[in-house]
């Protein structure tokens, strides 16, 4: 065992003063790069089912849908809810928090492994990384499953190092950790080989392998309680497995492709023109490399927590007949950031004890560069969604009516009006379901026929809507009763294929021109009260 020493409460000030500052720079960081609700489509449910969790209590938990069983993250969030009402603000604190609690963690293991330079370089590259700074400020449950993560491979570290009835306080922190990860995403528990693996490197040491045989049976038994659980409430143990396995997906295509998926992610472009994790892992090559030729003391920890996710993201089957590998999503590489910064931190430690006016260079530009991709990925996956969030809060301010317009759209306009009770959305028109039978088909003859209320067309909605889904005019002239409120002109592209238009329908009377007499042409709408007839809203960022 190696107890840490003792210290001075200046001395314990002193060496918590730079980490904290870069965790306030990592918070005006995020809070420069503010994304908020919808950046994916998985924000509809989680918000959803959170306000239904905190409207409704445990009757709103429909365990027959797999992602209701992310009680870690809908348990929160609906205390959040509670208090400080549906907001964009109130939906991202607990990422956001994880983030920079993140940062803590990385600084802190860094510190125990290898001294507090490592600890500092490696947490300033985590705040520094565009992923991170971006996502941060958005409902991606992979940042609040990192940081737990961290927290139980801290736990372990530390336990191994602690006399029994410590071990056991840790093992409890570390199995708690766990279990929330593991009810907010499954490739949560990922992170239990890393432990099993790490505890081959010391079979021969029988006082830290007894340490680790305690954690990993509380962490175990704190999942296996997750059976029991299901039991009660369903009658079948396995019941999570049942629901969840059919709706989790898989990777698509053939397995020499996406086998190519998170090297292309982490190393290449994007078709956007984004790098998602900056240059971390171009510089982690070089950093590999000088870990396999010196092989420093300790480096191993971070090394194989590395390997072993990636082995794990890459390689791990869903199904044996036909193979099919588990699913492929970018931000799944977010789990490799902490132990990647920790590796690259130990090779550049060696830089600044070689050199130190290139360890600041190699530093200043890794950072540097990072701010700038966040940039960029921060308007790619913003501006998409501004003519929404426009639209939303437009019509939140307006009298209380039916909205008619696309599921992203009504999605965000229910999150603007707090899911309030009087809100009035209809799912179809005369019997057709609004959204695959009418906007999707482009059914512009029972769309006139809508008797009141606000429509919504053109637009963007976000990065991963289609604009097929999207009800777009198509240069077809709405009936007389349709009147403009609201346009926003933002430059057309493949996803704003017409400016964002809110229209009032009143009721017709019987002077009214018929809707089956209006025919399609070109249009070109102003607005009665602008000069230009046009409102021009860019977003800043």
């Amino acid at each position: 065992m190696h107890p840490m020493p003792s210290v001075s409460p200046g001395e314990r000030a002193r060496t918590w003063a730079a980490p904290l500052a870069i965790v306030l720079l990592a918070a005006l960081i995020r809070w420069h790069f503010f994304v908020g609700f919808g950046v994916t489509g998985d924000d509809f449910i989680y918000a959803g089912m959170s306000d239904g969790l905190a409207r409704r209590g445990w009757p709103a938990v429909d365990l027959r849908y797999g992602v209701n069983y992310r009680l870690g993250l809908s348990v929160p969030l609906a205390l959040l809810f509670r208090t400080f009402g549906a907001s964009d603000l109130a939906y991202v604190i607990y990422p956001l928090l994880a983030s920079l609690v993140g940062i803590v963690l990385v600084f802190v293991l860094g510190r125990r492994l290898f001294g507090s330079t490592v600890g500092l370089t490696a947490a300033f590259l985590v705040a520094t990384c565009p992923f991170d700074a971006v996502f941060a400020s958005s409902m991606t449950i992979d940042v609040i499953t990192s940081c737990l993560t961290a927290i139980t491979v801290l736990a372990f570290l530390a336990a191994r190092e602690s006399s029994v009835a410590r071990c056991v306080a840790y093992a409890l922190i570390g199995a708690a950790a766990t279990l929330v990860a593991y009810m907010i995403k499954e490739p949560a528990v990922y992170v239990l080989p890393v432990l099993g693996v790490l505890t081959l490197t010391r079979i021969r040491d029988r006082g830290v392998v007894l340490r680790d045989v305690v954690f990993g049976g509380l962490v175990a038994a704190g999942l296996a309680a997750t059976l029991a659980a299901d039991f009660l409430a369903t009658g079948d143990a396995l019941n999570r497995v049942h629901v969840q396995w059919p709706q989790s997906g898989a990777a698509s295509g053939p397995v020499r492709e996406t086998l190519l998926l998170y090297p292309r992610w982490v190393w290449l472009r994007t078709p956007e023109g984004t790098m998602p994790f900056g240059y971390l892992f171009y510089a982690l090559v070089p950093a590999l490399l000088y870990l396999a030729v010196r092989r420093p003391a300790r480096a191993h920890v971070p090394l194989l927590w590395l390997l072993v996710l990636v082995l794990l993201l890459e390689f791990l089957p869903k199904d044996l007949h036909p193979l099919t590998l588990s699913p492929r999503y970018a931000r799944y590489a977010h789990a490799w950031i902490a132990p990647a910064s920790l590796v690259v931190a130990v090779a550049l430690d060696a830089v600044r004890r070689w050199r130190r006016g290139v360890f600041w260079v190699c530093l200043a530009v890794l950072a540097t560069s990072g701010l700038v991709e966040a940039r960029t990925l921060h308007r790619v996956w913003t501006d998409p969604l501004s003519d929404r969030n426009d639209a939303a809060s437009f019509l939140a301010a307006l009298p209380v009516k039916a909205v008619y317009a696309d599921f992203w759209l009504l999605g965000r306009y229910s999150f603007a009006m707090q899911y309030a009770l009087t809100l009035n959305t209809p799912w179809a028109i005369n019997g057709k379901p609004l959204q695959t039978e009418v906007i999707e088909r482009n059914d512009f003859a029972t769309l006139w026929t809508i008797p009141e209320g606000y429509v919504v067309t053109g637009g963007s909605r976000g990065a991963e809507v289609g604009m097929s889904s999207v009800l777009n005019l198509k240069g077809n002239v709405p009936p007389p009763t349709w009147r403009l409120l609201e346009e926003i002109a933002r430059p057309l592209g493949i996803r704003r294929l017409e400016p964002l238009r809110v229209w009032e329908v009143i009721p017709m009377s019987d002077g009214d021109a018929r809707p089956d007499a209006c025919f399609p042409f070109s249009i070109s709408l102003r607005h009665p009260s602008s000069p230009s007839g046009r409102y021009d809203r860019s977003m800043g960022t």
